[in-house]
């Protein structure tokens, strides 16, 4: 419920808007600039902070970095960066508060602030989610923007319920500069990924390649080591070499065996427990794509990660291997024991890290 406000209502000016705090909650008259005059809107209720309290706080870690900003009788702003992904922006409210349509975003000087100009950013979607205005990376940047230059942002748009007068919700700067220098060392140190873009991971091989990685797939490497240092719930690593059909059925488990082995050594001098990597090499048997052109033949040179933790539990079977050869799976191949290493012609083989 809002509060209730009775104000008396004093004439305002261009210079000096009428602004006054009730329990938290600011009422401020707004005036429009609409073909060339001002026309006054009326009464509006603003959610805000207003000059009492910022209520900014940084939340930080190498998987996520966030800005929240409080708002009194509203609920939150927050700004967030997670490992992996573009910034994004919310409006989180306690309860339902604005009428779902178009909310108009505005950056405008603060009541306090003599100098600079109100300015329209354009229409912004309103929800009645979690998130009543979600906003993607370019929009989530320009807000901060205009914060770090000393503009307060306000989205306006009528309640949900009641009044039919117009609502603010105000991002004010107080206190945004301190909470945005420890934003800007927490993205100094945060992953370039996250668990859900690592947990399959594809490394390519070029035709008949297995003594050395290219640069874009080494980084993909690279990539889950630097993930695992931070995350110690990874606790299994499922290896699987594949090659494309051209050769020998024979000579492709034993390539697939190299480029197997070849992944699982570079990950365990990167820190990985061999206790925690089983390796298989199955040679042609599952293809992602055709084997009729280039495209597909270089989609099935290919060595695949799968990261395990306790909460995502054990897969019986990688999902991209389906026998393509109307054979049965060798034995053992669903089971995460260790076996001892099958001869070389067999189709599929599985055995744990080789002896570095």
């Amino acid at each position: 419920m809002l509060p209730e406000l009775t104000p008396k209502a004093q004439a305002p000016s261009a210079d000096n808007p009428l602004s006054f705090s009730v329990a938290g909650v600011t009422v401020r008259w707004i005036w429009l600039i609409g073909l060339g005059s001002w026309a006054q809107l009326g009464q509006a209720i603003t959610y805000s902070n207003f000059i009492e309290d910022g209520g900014w706080r940084t939340e930080s870690s190498n998987l996520s970095c966030s800005m929240t900003h409080a708002i009194p009788y509203y609920g939150r702003a927050v700004f967030t960066r997670d490992a992996g992904e573009p910034l994004h922006f919310a409006l989180r409210p306690l309860t339902p508060t604005l009428k779902s349509g178009q909310a108009l975003l505005i950056a405008q000087p603060p009541v306090w602030k003599s100098t600079g100009s109100r300015r329209e950013l354009g229409y912004v979607a309103v929800g009645q989610g979690v998130d009543e205005v979600g906003l993607g990376a370019s929009r989530a940047e320009q807000m901060l923007t205009e914060l770090l230059e000393g503009q307060e942002i306000q989205f306006t748009r009528k309640l949900k319920f009641g009044s039919e007068d117009p609502a603010q919700v105000a991002i004010t700067t107080i206190g945004f500069r301190a909470a945005y220098r420890d934003y800007e060392t927490c993205l100094a140190s945060l992953l370039p990924v996250n668990f859900e873009q690592i947990q399959r991971t594809s490394v390519y091989f070029g035709s008949n390649q297995h003594e050395k990685l290219q640069p874009l797939e080494q980084q993909k490497l690279d990539n889950i080591l630097a993930y695992i240092k931070a995350d110690p719930q990874v606790k299994e690593f499922y290896i699987d070499g594949h090659t494309d059909a051209m050769g020998s059925e024979a000579d492709n488990v034993k390539l697939a065996e190299k480029r197997a082995v070849l992944i699982s050594n570079y990950l365990v001098k990167g820190g990985v427990p061999k206790e925690a990597l089983w390796v298989r090499w199955h040679g042609e048997r599952y293809p992602v794509a055709s084997n009729d052109d280039r495209l597909g033949l270089a989609k099935n040179r290919r060595v695949t990660i799968r990261l395990e933790t306790e909460a995502t539990g054990k897969l019986q079977q990688p999902q991209d291997q389906t026998p393509t050869d109307g054979k049965d799976s060798t034995p053992g191949v669903a089971n995460p024991m260790p076996v001892p290493t099958p001869p070389a012609s067999a189709a599929t083989s599985k055995a744990p890290v080789p002896t570095l």
